[in-house]
């Protein structure tokens, strides 16, 4: 990505547990960038919803079954119904 600086966000334990759950199922082995390729998909969905308001330097072809899997921890989570 262009921009390599970073932020700090805050996240309730509870949530940050089940992400490192999550994350032990994966082939993860970095907090931050699990975090981060989780919310790829969505910020992608939303720029393409805003006509390239938003643009992404880099996309990361998910199968659908990636998606799935995706929406389904997202689910889990709590962020989605």
């Amino acid at each position: 990505m262009g921009n390599n600086s970073f932020v700090s966000i805050k996240i309730t334990k509870d949530t940050y547990d089940k992400l490192m759950t999550m994350m032990s199922e994966s082939n993860f082995k970095n907090i931050s960038l699990y975090i981060e390729f989780m919310l790829s998909s969505p910020i992608a969905k939303y720029a393409a919803e805003k006509d390239g308001e938003f643009t992404m330097e880099e996309e990361s072809e998910l199968t659908e079954d990636d998606e799935e899997e995706i929406k389904k921890r997202l689910k889990e989570l709590g962020y989605l119904e």
